[in-house]
C-alpha cells in the first residue's frame, strides 16, 4: 500500500510539473511568435501591405498572427482526439491526457493573448474578447485539474477551425481588399466554419448533458463545478451566437452589393 500511494503521488506531481510547463512554456512561445516572428514573417511575405499599416493595425496583426498560429494547432488536434478518442462513452469523467494537454496549451495561449491585449490596448480588442478568454481558461482548467467534461472542451476547441480565416478577413479589409474576390470567398468560407465549429455543435454540447443529467457520473461533480461549467458553457454560445449574427448580416450585405454592381 505505500508503493501505491508513493506511486500514485509521484504521477500527480509528474502531470502537475507536465501541464503546468505547458501552460508557461506555451505563453512564452506564442508572445514570442505574436511580437517578433510575426514581424518577421510579414516583412518578408507581406512587406508592402506590413509597412502601410498604422502602429495600431500592426499590434492588431501581431494578435492576429498568433491566434492564426494556435489555431492550426488547436482546431485539428481537437478534431482528431474527437475522431481518435471515445469521449462520448463518459462525456464527464473520461480521462484523455491528450485533452488535458491541449487544455493546458489553450491556457497557455489565452494568457499571452490578454497580457497582448492589455499591452496594445486598440479600440478594437472589444471586453467581449476578455470574457471569451477567462472563459476558456476556467473551462479547460476544470479539465486539467479535475480530469472532467473533456468531450465538452474538445467540442469547444474544434471551434478554432473558422479562427484563421477570420484573421485573413480583417486582414483584407485593413489592405483595402473589400471587393476583391479573395475577401468574398474568404468571408463564405469563414461564415460556413464559424457554423460548424460553433453554432451547429451547440445541440451536441447540450444533449449530452441533458442525456446524461440524473446518472451516477453527473452525481460525482461537485455543485461548483457545474455552475462554473454551465456559466462558461453559456457564455460561449451568447458571444458565438451573437458573432454569428453580425458575420451573417455582413456576408448578405456583400453579396447584395456585389448583386447589384
Amino acid at each position: 500500500m505505500p508503493n501505491f500511494n508513493a506511486n500514485v503521488s509521484m504521477l500527480l506531481e509528474t502531470e502537475i510539473i507536465t501541464y503546468s510547463a505547458t501552460v508557461v512554456a506555451t505563453s512564452i512561445l506564442m508572445l514570442f511568435i505574436g511580437v517578433y516572428v510575426s514581424a518577421i514573417v510579414s516583412k518578408k511575405v507581406i512587406p508592402k501591405y506590413y509597412e502601410e499599416m498604422s502602429e495600431e493595425d500592426k499590434w492588431t496583426w501581431k494578435i492576429s498572427f498568433a491566434s492564426i498560429i494556435s489555431a492550426l494547432i488547436i482546431g485539428p488536434s481537437a478534431t482528431y482526439i474527437l475522431l481518435t478518442e471515445d469521449l462520448r462513452s463518459d462525456v464527464f469523467w473520461y480521462d484523455s491526457h491528450a485533452t488535458r494537454l491541449l487544455s493546458s496549451f489553450v491556457i497557455g495561449y489565452m494568457i499571452s493573448d490578454m497580457l497582448l491585449l492589455v499591452y496594445c490596448d486598440t479600440q478594437k480588442m472589444k471586453t467581449q474578447y476578455y470574457w471569451h478568454h477567462v472563459a476558456a481558461i476556467i473551462g479547460c482548467g476544470m479539465v486539467v485539474v479535475n480530469k472532467v467534461y473533456a468531450f465538452h472542451t474538445c467540442l469547444r476547441m474544434f471551434n478554432d477551425i473558422s479562427t484563421p480565416f477570420m484573421h485573413t478577413r480583417w486582414a483584407l479589409l485593413t489592405w483595402k481588399k473589400k471587393d476583391s474576390p479573395a475577401y468574398i470567398i474568404n468571408g463564405l468560407i469563414f461564415t460556413v466554419l464559424f457554423f460548424i465549429g460553433r453554432i451547429a455543435t451547440i445541440p451536441f454540447c447540450y444533449s449530452a448533458i441533458l442525456n446524461n443529467t440524473g446518472t451516477e457520473a453527473f452525481s460525482r461533480i461537485s455543485t461548483l463545478n457545474k455552475i462554473i461549467f454551465l456559466s462558461a458553457t453559456v457564455v460561449f454560445d451568447i458571444l458565438n451566437v451573437y458573432w454569428f449574427s453580425l458575420i451573417s448580416k455582413a456576408v448578405i450585405k456583400t453579396l447584395r452589393k456585389k448583386k447589384s454592381t
